[in-house]
């Protein structure tokens, strides 16, 4: 995962994670994330509305876990000001 590298070079505000699919490999990467930028929010992206896996998803690490369907500028902004 070359992604991890830069999180030893720059500061985020926070980190959009978008998984096509919800699964162990998502949770990982949240893990991973999570030990690789530990002061940066992570917010998982995911395409449904699924409570089950929104709690493992901040078990493993992640602030937030937010639907796509419907998602917007205003909305993230308005659940999280960070990313305004």
């Amino acid at each position: 995962m070359p992604y991890r590298r830069c999180f030893h070079k720059t500061r985020f505000d926070a980190v959009l994670l978008d998984f096509p699919a919800l699964d162990g490999d998502a949770l990982s990467q949240v893990t991973l994330l999570a030990v690789q930028a530990p002061r940066a929010p992570i917010l998982v992206l995911g395409p449904a509305d699924d409570e089950h896996f929104a709690a493992e998803v901040v078990r493993a690490g992640a602030q937030d876990y937010l639907p796509k369907a419907g998602l917007g500028n205003a909305r993230l902004a308005k659940r999280h000001p960070t990313c305004d």
